[in-house]
């Protein structure tokens, strides 16, 4: 078991972008733009979601995170109807339990050959079954107790006619150990980052 990690995120939250139908590419220049005096090491991470507000209104909302480091967000980079900002400091103690959420992208490395050739590591496939994916996920997170307790996929459709499969979770995290849980915060989970996958939100449960 490590020692308690502590880490400072950073997290712009937008609702109501001025322009419907936002793809995840754009998504991700805002990101960019909106953080884009972080240095080169730096890479925010974003979660573009729908909401449905009423019966027929649905409001996207867009939330970037960044951890550490120096610079500021420009707010006034993208038009939409609310914008915060929200800075916070999470100390994660051996053993502390945290309720998440998570938007990703499950894969497996397929192996095959080709004739007269050796094995080969083959293009990530995504993983279909719900066991697998709920597999993937705790095993994103050693040194940890990770319960799910909902879990949803759909397909997200990219330019060209190309989708990617992309799962959404939401459960909690037993943190045996802290460095675990601090580089899913810190560095995301899984692949398609560009295209808004692999951002992890949490919240601490308070001990009864």
């Amino acid at each position: 078991m490590s020692g308690s990690a502590s880490i400072r995120l950073r997290v712009v939250t937008v609702t109501g972008l001025v322009r419907a139908n936002i793809h995840p590419a754009e998504a991700h220049e805002i990101a960019r733009t909106v953080f884009s005096d972080l240095d080169d090491e730096s890479r925010p991470m974003f979660r573009l979601r729908e909401r449905r507000r009423d019966r027929e209104v649905i409001a996207q909302e867009l939330t970037i995170q960044w951890a550490g480091g120096a610079g500021d967000p420009d707010m006034d980079a993208f038009e939409a109807r609310e914008k915060s900002l929200s800075e916070k400091t999470l100390l994660i103690e051996p053993g502390s339990v945290w309720d998440f959420e998570l938007l990703a992208q499950p894969t497996v490395a397929k192996n095959f050959t080709r004739e007269g050739a050796p094995l080969e590591r083959g293009k990530p496939v995504a993983i279909a079954d719900e066991p697998g994916q709920r597999r993937w996920i705790e095993q994103r997170f050693p040194g940890c107790s990770v319960t799910i307790l909902e879990l949803s996929s759909r397909r997200l459709t990219q330019p060209r006619g190309r989708s990617m499969l992309m799962v959404e979770a939401r459960g909690e995290i037993v943190a045996h150990d802290p460095s675990s849980l601090a580089r899913a915060l810190t560095s995301g989970v899984g692949r398609g980052k560009s295209k808004g996958s692999g951002l992890l939100s949490v919240t601490q449960k308070k001990a009864k």
